[in-house]
């Protein structure tokens, strides 16, 4: 439903990663990362958020497999 209501306005449903290794080094920019962690804050409906940490290993796994 999400997806659509995006759709119809325009806007972008997915994006294509152009250079892997440039936008893996980008995660470690952001503030919500720390030298051996990076933080996503995930959206769960409305109001609710989930932040779940990763390990730099497994984002470089993560990232690299879904490629």
């Amino acid at each position: 439903r999400i997806t659509q209501l995006l759709e119809v306005f325009g806007l972008p449903t997915t994006y294509k990663i152009k250079d892997v290794d440039s936008f893996y080094q980008k995660f470690f920019l952001d503030k919500k990362s720390t030298d051996t962690n990076i933080k996503f804050i995930i959206q769960r409906g409305i109001i609710k958020v989930m932040t779940l940490m990763i390990s730099k290993e497994l984002s470089f796994f993560i990232i690299y497999k879904n490629i």
